[in-house]
């Protein structure tokens, strides 16, 4: 297999740039804005096992920073096997030998959302890809809105340094192009680093599961054929959210 949970043969790129705008950045002018943003606090690691399911893992990770901008802070957990299942069906039949695209993960994540983890938990020893109603319900409450095409480290940086939203990218990892992989970029440094949670468990790394892309890095990943990276957010259109968040909300 060359792959383990981001199937890049099967992207659908039209379908992606169909599905969402492309950015500008908008947070030159905008004081007060964070230096730095950093979730590995809070934020978990969770490990995929021999499962190609890396796909599901980073949507929940973005979704689960999505949620905490707009909500001022709430932490929960979202369902990674329902992101993953239920990406697969965007395009066949769910199996636990497949992984996803970013573009279904995309249109999951706006048309579907993601149920608790809780209340559809990572099993996959115990494959179950029918999900009652009220799942789907639930799920709804946490549907985003918009999704933007990433073309530069500097639309990066800013989408995340604004509060808009968090970026699901389909890579070659390491760029070994035998070996493409599904992450996030959740959060950054005060050097412009991007942070990303991995789901190879928080033995993983140097830094108890997480990753660490620098502008040079991720410039040579937007280089390179096949990869995306796309900004997910709850606002139908983007807009620097004010900060700091807890203050606002909690202060």
């Amino acid at each position: 297999m060359s792959y383990r949970g981001y199937d890049h043969l099967r992207e659908d790129f039209d379908s992606l740039a169909r599905e969402s705008g492309e950015y500008a950045p908008i947070c030159q002018e905008v004081k007060d804005l964070p230096e730095s943003f950093d979730p590995r606090g809070w934020l978990r690691i969770e490990n995929q096992g021999s499962w190609p399911s890396c796909g599901g893992h980073a949507l929940s990770s973005v979704m689960e920073v999505v949620n905490y901008f707009a909500t001022g802070g709430s932490v929960i957990q979202l369902s990674r096997m329902f992101a993953w299942v239920e990406s697969q069906r965007i395009y066949g039949t769910p199996s636990p030998r497949d992984g996803i695209t970013i573009d279904a993960a995309v249109k999951v994540s706006k048309k579907l959302g993601l149920p608790l983890e809780e209340t559809v938990p990572y099993q996959v020893g115990d494959w179950k890809a029918d999900y009652d109603e009220s799942v789907y319900m639930e799920a709804s409450k946490y549907r985003t809105l918009h999704s933007y095409a990433m073309k530069s480290y500097e639309d990066c940086l800013d989408f995340l340094r604004g509060g808009i939203g968090a970026i699901i990218i389909g890579i070659p990892w390491q760029f070994k192009r035998s070996a493409w992989h599904a992450v996030a970029y959740c959060g950054f440094l005060k050097d412009g680093t991007l942070l990303g949670p991995n789901s190879w468990g928080e033995d993983w790394g140097n830094d108890k599961g997480w990753f660490e892309h620098d502008k040079k890095t991720v410039e040579r990943y937007l280089g390179t054929s096949g990869v995306v990276m796309f900004g997910i957010s709850d606002m139908a259109a983007p807009k620097v959210r004010p900060y700091p968040w807890q203050e606002r909300f909690f202060g």
